[in-house]
């Protein structure tokens, strides 16, 4: 029988923001008027998903305004990754082109055509104020890169193209969307970088570290999804494919990988000026990553996979 490798990570646990509870009711009652989930299929998958468990854990202390705030954003991304990774949306390529470049026109100020733009649009007015402009460009441009990775994705699957995996990992990193929650968690931890250190090559690497980690974990624990549903994009997939490697083999090479990611981590982290504000965010991102190891082991989204893999070569 399958199991899942044993993940290697040092950085402590934290408690889930208390937030999560007495915030849940706003939550929803948002996902209700944006009408994200009127579908009953879509509502199961969203409850699975649970954006405020996703949310306690990546910004353990985020104040309760701001928890509503990124709890509603990642309903919305739940949704929107599930019309593209299993929906219409990521197997037509007209159809993805044109919802991809609706989303990414929300960000530009263009008018928003249907009900999942609409509800971006709100989200995108309503980003904390006060920020630097550089807190403002640094998001747009890691959002848009996020958005971006649908089509890259709808069009290889048309086409039966199955990537190289070193250019599948440069692809992961903005498909694990963990470069724009990094972005947030200065907002969550009280501080707005300065310029100078988001032009530094060590902010770039810990942001691409954190983003790895989070990507390679998610393709271990949704591998058994991906495999009944035939996505090629995802790394275990992609090890399976190229080198002929068994499940358990691939599995254990990706974990080797995400190991990989921390110490990368910590050597970015070594590398950035130490200064408060700056160690603030490095904590913070540290939760991000440790947050998402623990909601993966506590989340329904993914729950069961690995039974779906037994008798898998």
């Amino acid at each position: 029988m399958t199991t899942h490798p044993v993940p290697y990570m040092p950085f402590a646990p934290t408690p889930p923001n208390p937030a999560r509870a007495s915030c849940a009711p706003r939550v929803w009652q948002w996902i209700d008027e944006a009408g994200l989930a009127d579908d009953e299929e879509v509502r199961r998958l969203l409850r699975r998903a649970d954006p405020e468990l996703t949310t306690a854990r990546y910004f353990p202390a985020a104040d309760p305004e701001l928890f509503v705030y990124l709890a509603r954003l990642m309903a919305w991304i739940f949704v929107n990754d599930d019309q593209f990774d299993d929906g219409r949306l990521g197997r037509d390529p007209a159809l993805c082109r044109s919802a991809v470049a609706a989303r990414l026109g929300v960000l530009d100020g263009v008018p928003a055509p249907g009900v999942m733009e609409r509800a971006l649009a709100e989200l995108w007015s309503r980003l904390p104020e006060g920020r630097s402009p550089g807190w403002y460009a640094t998001l747009r441009h890691d959002l848009r890169a996020f958005l971006g990775t649908y089509t890259v994705e709808c069009e290889e699957r048309h086409a039966g193209r199955v990537p190289p995996l070193d250019a599948y990992l440069a692809h992961r990193r903005d498909t694990a969307g963990t470069r724009w929650c990094a972005v947030l968690m200065e907002v969550a931890v009280g501080v707005d970088l300065p310029d100078e250190v988001r032009r530094l090559p060590a902010y770039r690497a810990l942001k691409d570290a954190a983003a790895g980690h989070c990507g390679l974990f998610n393709d271990i624990h949704s591998i058994g999804k991906e495999r009944a549903s035939e996505q090629i994009h995802n790394a275990v997939r992609l090890l399976m494919h190229h080198q002929g490697r068994p499940l358990d083999a691939a599995l254990r090479l990706v974990n080797d990988m995400a190991t990989g990611c921390v110490g990368a981590f910590e050597e970015a982290a070594l590398a950035l000026p130490r200064t408060d504000a700056v160690d603030r965010w490095v904590t913070g991102v540290r939760h991000l990553v440790r947050g998402n190891v623990d909601w993966h082991f506590e989340s329904e989204r993914y729950r069961g996979d690995l039974s779906r893999m037994r008798g898998a070569a």
